[in-house]
């Protein structure tokens, strides 16, 4: 019989093998370009002008509003990447592990997330509906806004890379760059402002709709100390139970080390998601006696050696309601999404917001710069650009520092 695994990996090669078969099929209509195939059409572009005319006070609001969001998100891109930068610099001076912040993000047959160094693999139907939901409304507000501004909207369609579902909206250029500068930025901005709209519907429906269907079920076990009692026992996962006390959150878990003291053997119950199934395991292992971290002195409590998100929503292990248990699949399914939809959604929109080159972002500051300093404006975008590309570069490397 097949597991959730087997299934998972099944379905990635019949979805695989079908978007063969519908290109082979229609070759004729996808033109090629590099490593890319578009198919560009004509159908749909009534429904963008329409909506982009229907309603042009709204789409001009929009568009503002998306303007304000777009330099704000590309103004604090820049802050975070020069902190990750200087973070870095000191940890790799004083001998510690680089903060792994920047990687690429690609879907994996797993059915779970992993991270290493430079990369971020996702589960592959996570990223792959997660990436057609962002290009389809990222160009689809493009091509409503260029309607709007009445800027001729030569085709639209669909194109793949490999297997990874892309979207398009080819407005007249030369008509674009002769528009006011308030009403390029309004194109240019408001695809990554519906990426942000779609991270913050996300971010809603796992606070809000989600919420009352999870409940805390354990501690996140996140990193281990060296030569503790946790690192020599393998400690990993979620810690749920402690001898016969219940671990829901991490009040539980402080309470009962406070309880239980130094010096005592114990058994940690934990578990972790695999392949879409809850596996325990049994830890033994003696408990250790905690110092106070400005002190040195000891504190009395019992010490285990394990370490969590501060964050007490993050660090707590959710699980389905009995109630909902018949729903288990789906419901994890689901939740799973919108965590990934969050992630990829926010993080796309922030990152083609910063003034680099041909992305969008990029294309707004070149547009607020030949404004304002209308003889210059090239060298100064041009060396932004590189200065940034080169600072993501250098970040991106300095991941792979091992001292």
């Amino acid at each position: 019989m097949l597991n959730f695994s087997d299934l998972n990996i099944l379905s990635i090669l019949i979805f695989v093998l079908v978007i063969a078969i519908v290109v082979a099929r229609n070759r004729k209509k996808f033109e090629r370009q590099a490593i890319l195939l578009l198919y560009k059409t004509q159908r749909g572009k009534e429904m963008l002008i329409s909506l982009g005319t229907s309603h042009p006070r709204f789409w001009k609001w929009f568009g503002n509003a998306g303007i304000v969001a777009g330099f704000a998100s590309g103004l604090y891109m820049i802050y975070l990447l020069l902190q990750i930068f200087y973070d870095n610099v000191g940890r790799i001076i004083s001998g510690e592990e680089p903060v792994q912040a920047l990687g690429l993000v690609l879907p994996t047959s797993s059915t779970s997330a992993s991270f290493t160094p430079g990369l971020f693999l996702v589960p592959f139907w996570y990223w792959i509906i997660s990436i057609a939901v962002l290009v389809i409304f990222h160009e689809g507000v493009h091509g409503v806004l260029c309607a709007r501004e009445r800027i001729r909207i030569k085709s639209l369609g669909l194109g793949l890379l490999a297997v990874i579902p892309l979207a398009f909206v080819e407005p007249d250029e030369n008509q674009l760059k002769k528009r006011p500068a308030g009403q390029q930025m309004r194109v240019f901005a408001v695809g990554s402002f519906a990426n942000f709209i779609i991270a913050g519907v996300c971010f809603l429906a796992i606070t809000f709709a989600f919420s009352g269907i999870f409940t805390p079920g354990g501690v996140i076990v996140t990193g281990i100390v060296n030569g503790t009692p946790a690192h020599q026992a393998n400690l990993s996962g979620a810690i749920f139970q402690i001898d016969s006390y219940s671990i829901n959150d991490v009040d539980d878990l402080r309470n009962a080390l406070d309880r239980i003291g130094p010096g005592k053997s114990i058994t940690i119950q934990t578990k972790t998601l695999e392949d879409g199934v809850i596996v325990k395991k049994s830890h033994r292992l003696t408990t250790a006696e905690q110092r106070n971290e400005t002190t040195n002195q000891t504190t009395g409590r019992g010490f285990i050696g394990i370490t969590f998100s501060p964050d007490k929503r993050q660090s707590t292990f959710q699980e389905i309601r009995a109630e909902y248990m018949d729903y288990e699949q789906l419901i994890m399914f689901f939740n799973g999404l919108f965590v990934f939809m969050f992630i990829i959604n926010l993080g796309v929109g922030m990152v083609n917001m910063l003034p680099i080159g041909p992305l969008d972002g990029g294309r707004m500051w070149d547009v607020t710069l030949k404004k304002f300093f209308p003889r210059n404006y090239k060298r100064i975008m041009s060396g932004l650009s590189l200065g940034l590309l080169l600072l993501i570069i250098v970040i991106f490397a300095s991941q792979f520092v091992r001292l």
